[in-house]
């Protein structure tokens, strides 16, 4: 309900009454006082709503928004830790060390060769082959020893969800409260608005 419509319309109303009724009982003080105190406890839910909504949507809203990109982050780490995972270029360099080191056995048990350069330029590969394993060796280990970090902060991220539901609780019971105290003033101040005669 938009309680702030409905308390204009009641000023509105209220306004209008002495050009509609005439004051021959004398009750038409006491009824307009009783629209104005309608309208003052309607205005004072319009703004709780708001406050509630307010709160809603920078609080709970905007954590729960969060949470979701934590989680949605912690899947892509997977993702990129295929992506970057030196396993598979380690293997294709000791397979290519390997290869080069056949290749530097056989050349060296042939008589035919003219010159130490084709020896020299696989010895170079192989030694650059072998610090590549090693960069990669620790690039792998630094993966994951962040992908154990990521983990590990994504299981705290359970616990965000019940500080989430249990502030959202506190929030609703606090505008509860607030609105029902408020229309139980509201009841108690027009109780005594003038009735029909009997």
């Amino acid at each position: 309900m938009d309680y702030k419509k409905v308390s204009n319309a009641v000023t509105a109303f209220k306004s209008s009454m002495p050009l509609i009724y005439s004051n021959s009982s004398g009750d038409l003080p006491g009824i307009t006082s009783g629209l104005d105190t309608v309208s003052k406890f309607l205005s004072n839910s319009s703004t709780f709503a708001q406050d509630e909504s307010q709160a809603t949507d920078i609080g709970f809203l905007e954590d729960l928004k969060l949470l979701r990109d934590t989680v949605g982050s912690t899947l892509e780490l997977f993702q990129r830790f295929d992506r970057h995972n030196g396993d598979i270029k380690i293997q294709q360099l000791e397979n290519r060390i390997e290869t080069s080191e056949q290749k530097l056995k056989t050349l060296k048990t042939r008589t035919d060769v003219k010159s130490g350069s084709e020896l020299d330029k696989i010895t170079k590969a192989i030694k650059a082959d072998k610090r590549a394993i090693n960069f990669h060796r620790n690039r792998s280990w630094l993966i994951r020893e962040a992908i154990t970090e990521e983990i590990s902060l994504h299981e705290r991220t359970q616990y965000i969800i019940t500080r989430l539901v249990k502030d959202w609780s506190v929030d609703n019971l606090k505008y509860s409260e607030l609105h029902a105290e408020n229309w139980a003033a509201m009841n108690n101040q027009v109780a005594n608005m003038p009735n029909i005669p009997e």
